[in-house]
């Protein structure tokens, strides 16, 4: 019904592009990190919210002698594909809330045994043996989701660096 009443209102007028605010800043970011990318990493150009633009280059496409020079941070080598930091989703009304989730992602370089999925610090899941994503149930509010990963190599699980997102 509102689309019609939208293409009535707009009938005898062009479209136009939608304008873009002025205030969000563009970044060139790696499409698998969603860090500031570097000449390594497949880039894409993102817009942010003011003072939200990543912070940190990606350390997933790092020359192999760069990661073996940082042994004592394995966890930052490995981040969550899906949230990306900032990222502001809808819930839609159209939808019941109990059919509406979103895919947490693991990198696909990685092949976990376990994988334990942390929302606000509380557990929302588990996943097994070689899965790299959870589908999370939306819930609205500003949330922060990290994952604990066990793989074969390790004793102790890789924890994943925080990544805040919003739910409207």
């Amino acid at each position: 019904m509102l689309r019609a009443i939208f293409a009535e209102l707009n009938r005898h007028t062009p479209s136009q592009p939608l304008l873009f605010s002025p205030n969000l800043q563009s970044a060139s970011i790696c499409q698998l990190s969603g860090q500031l990318s570097t000449p390594r990493c497949p880039p894409m150009i993102e817009s942010f919210l003011p003072n939200t633009v990543p912070t940190q280059t990606c350390l997933l496409h790092q020359p192999a002698s760069a990661a073996l020079a940082q042994p004592s941070q394995p966890s930052s080598l490995i981040q969550l594909l899906q949230p990306t930091p900032g990222l502001q989703l809808a819930i839609d009304p159209r939808l019941p809330d109990a059919r509406e989730a979103f895919p947490f992602r693991l990198p696909q370089k990685i092949t976990p045994v376990r994988t334990q999925w942390l929302v606000d610090g509380q557990q929302v899941g588990i996943t097994h043996v070689a899965q790299r994503q959870f589908l999370w149930p939306l819930s609205r509010g500003r949330h922060t989701v990290q994952a604990r990963i066990w793989i074969v190599e390790r004793h102790h699980p890789i924890i994943t660096p925080a990544v805040e997102f919003v739910v409207k």
